[in-house]
């Protein structure tokens, strides 16, 4: 797999600095991706293909929210959450997202079992 990133950083005012990373890769890496995070509908990506992650912290509750893009619209998945859109940083790493996942459900001894 071939990868490359890149950090753009660029300063908005006294207060805010927005930075981006950027990472290319092939369809190849981009399918696991797209099956990690449940999408709704599984499809091989094409060239140009993108998953966006961005995340957002709100000024009013100090809240961080990630919002998921697949090809450019929020990404809708088939787990509890739906659509990710705004959702709370706290319930995607949480057991309400990534917990729920099959992966996480498999025991750490079924990896060493011989």
């Amino acid at each position: 797999m071939i990868t490359s990133q890149v950090l753009i950083q660029v300063n908005i005012g006294e207060d805010s600095l927005d930075v981006s990373i950027v990472q290319v890769a092939h369809d190849g890496s981009i399918s696991p991706l797209l099956g990690l995070l449940q999408i709704d509908v599984m499809v091989w990506p094409g060239m140009g293909s993108e998953v966006v992650f961005e995340l957002y912290k709100n000024a009013c509750d100090q809240q961080y929210y990630i919002r998921v893009l697949w090809s450019g619209q929020p990404m809708k998945t088939s787990t509890p959450l739906g659509t990710l859109d705004m959702i709370k940083i706290e319930d995607f790493f949480s057991c309400k997202y990534l917990c729920s996942l099959s992966i996480y459900h498999v025991s750490r001894a079924a990896f060493f079992e011989s």
